[in-house]
């Protein structure tokens, strides 16, 4: 007898990018959270942003969503 298969567990859901235009940072909200690393919350550059989360374990997206009107 084949026992059904076990669902796959879910992956982790990745971080948003957000550019704030506003005060001129990065900032990284997961599901409807804020992340914060080291008690920092925005950072000056996508790359410092993803560089400290992926060092801290929290896997962001690459894609920037950009406040500033257009």
């Amino acid at each position: 007898m084949v026992s059904p298969a076990e669902p796959a567990p879910r992956p982790e859901r990745l971080a948003r990018l957000i550019y704030m235009a506003s005060v001129g940072g990065y900032m990284a909200v997961r599901g409807d959270t804020l992340v914060q690393l080291d008690g920092r919350m925005v950072w000056p550059t996508a790359d410092a942003l993803i560089r400290d989360a992926a060092a801290a374990g929290v896997p962001v997206s690459s894609h920037v969503i950009n406040t500033a009107r257009s």
